[in-house]
């Protein structure tokens, strides 16, 4: 990549930071320590929301199938008094041949909803049930038989029902009006969970998927407020990692995105953890902690909106308690797609308390979990030069650079030092340099 873009993506960062986000009207509800918990582990009431089942032959329902089973599980979790499994840790249930009994004890939790669901037509047919595993009975459960475009009502009724037999009735206004979802459209869902899938791959290609539907989806329907928000933070993520051909438009359009989302919803707090990624992203730690407590109130059992969160209060200097809660993310979804790039936190966390030990053993973790991302092997060698261990620097250095063709040695310092503030600046990149442009040297 030519310097001019490198320097450009420093400009185009300093101007979303101080302009494009603020205009949302940011309320600094926290500054510094955050008095809510680190996932609400030890709530009373407890509940996983099993993978439904697919009641039809045809395998290409299964998106709806996947759909009912996420949205279910977020709905739920906008209940503070709720611990909700994530649903990437309950989906290696599917089809395990294990007791409902047995579930819920390894996932720590009294409550199992479970269910099966055929599309008919311009109709759904849908069945729900909710055992309570600590008495072995069936608390509740439930037949419909609807019109598709009701999809969303009746996930509606299905929270408040569910929430009032466990003891944690919550206004369903309340939730409709904080998570605006609109009207229900078959094909835009199927959009959503096609991108939601495709995100446990992450790499160039996969990106370019993701913003390519979610284009068609906002183009399609440009009141859908979290389709805007996940292509903001797709986009930033491109920007970091470089997948993208010409940044001015793409910091451009993720600003557009981010800011149409906050405006179609202000208080959904999956558009609010869109605003915290992109400042995280763009050196805005504070600004981040701000948007992401806002969405830990409305939703406190997000993982990644804790991770997010965790890393933001450990750049700020407030190491442990940000550490403890990207462990939080990390025990309770072990298993998410975004899970890589939790150990990434973690090694910046460690990095910038001067834990170089602990930041290289999650880095190592980093890329056992995803080994296809240039970011960890250049962390990985950057840390090991900062140790002394020289061995490995060289070959690292080359499969990030195998990764990633055409990253400069600048771009990428400029790129650690914006997001991660004055903590880098501490290190000698000298010796990191000079290894690095040897291995340029051959490379060419």
């Amino acid at each position: 990549m030519h310097p001019r873009i490198g320097r450009g993506l420093n400009a185009l960062f300093a101007f979303l930071s101080s302009r494009a986000l603020v205009c949302g009207g940011i309320e600094n509800s926290s500054r510094g320590t955050n008095s809510m918990n680190v996932l609400p582990t030890s709530s009373p009431v407890a509940l996983a929301v099993l993978p439904f089942q697919n009641m039809s032959s045809d395998p290409d329902q299964n998106f709806l199938v996947e759909g009912i089973t996420r949205d279910l599980t977020e709905l739920l979790s906008m209940n503070p008094g709720t611990r909700v499994t994530p649903h990437s840790t309950v989906e290696q249930f599917a089809d395990s041949g294990k007791s409902l009994r047995e579930m819920a004890k390894e996932m720590r939790v009294r409550y199992l909803v479970s269910g099966g669901i055929e599309r008919r037509g311009e109709r759904f047919r849908l069945r729900v049930s909710l055992e309570d595993t600590l008495s072995n009975s069936q608390v509740w459960s439930k037949h419909y038989d609807e019109p598709i475009a009701t999809f969303y009502d009746v996930q509606d009724r299905l929270e408040q029902t569910i929430s009032t037999a466990i003891g944690t009735e919550v206004d369903v206004a309340d939730v409709q009006r904080i998570a605006k979802r609109g009207r229900f459209d078959l094909s835009a869902y199927e959009l959503i969970q096609l991108t939601e899938d495709r995100r446990r791959t992450y790499s160039r290609e996969a990106s370019e998927f993701i913003v390519e539907k979610l284009q068609e989806l906002v183009a399609a329907d440009p009141d859908n407020a979290v389709a805007h928000a996940h292509l903001a933070i797709q986009l930033s993520q491109n920007l970091v990692s470089r997948w993208c051909d010409v940044p001015a438009e793409t910091a451009l359009s993720m600003s557009e995105h981010l800011n149409r989302a906050r405006a179609l919803a202000p208080e959904d707090p999956r558009v609010l953890t869109a605003a915290g990624i992109v400042s995280l992203m763009a050196g805005e730690h504070q600004q981040a902690v701000d948007l992401i407590s806002l969405s830990l109130k409305a939703n406190p059992n997000d993982p990644h909106a804790n991770a997010v969160y965790g890393l933001s209060l450990a750049l700020l200097g407030q190491h442990d308690e940000g550490l403890a809660y990207i462990d939080g993310a990390l025990r309770a979804a072990p298993k998410h797609p975004r899970c890589a790039i939790w150990w990434l936190y973690t090694a910046m966390a460690h990095t910038s308390a001067d834990r170089m030990v602990e930041a290289l053993g999650a880095v190592d973790m980093a890329i056992k979990i995803n080994p296809n991302y240039h970011v960890s092997y250049f962390g990985r060698a950057f840390l090991s030069t900062e140790l002394g261990n020289l061995e490995s620097v060289k070959s690292d250095i080359s499969q990030g650079m195998s990764l990633a063709e055409g990253l400069g040695f600048e771009e990428y310092k400029q790129g650690q030092l914006r997001m991660m503030g004055s903590s880098p600046e501490r290190r000698n990149w000298g010796l990191f340099e000079s290894i690095w442009n040897e291995v340029e040297s051959e490379r060419i």
